[in-house]
């Protein structure tokens, strides 16, 4: 995959934002969705990917899903 503007291109944690708080805030519902807190939807997904801060974004894709939940309860697990 080449980047044609990379100096636009998030970063892995500005990419992990997008998906997580800021479109919680942006469907106004960070009161509900988008940090794991107390009190909120615990859909959660957990990869084999130990350090996404680190990862070439190229790699992202080799990364394996090992356990998905959904409002607390497991719904995958390998």
């Amino acid at each position: 995959m080449k980047y044609h503007y990379i100096g636009q291109a998030f970063t892995p944690e500005e990419t992990l934002r997008a998906y997580t708080i800021w479109a919680a805030y942006a469907s106004k519902q960070e009161h509900l969705t988008g940090t794991i807190e107390a009190g909120k939807w615990a859909d959660l997904i957990f990869i084999d990917i130990l350090n996404l801060g680190t990862i070439n974004p190229n790699q992202l894709l080799n990364g394996q899903i090992l356990k998905t939940m959904v409002n607390g309860k497991v719904v995958y697990e390998k």
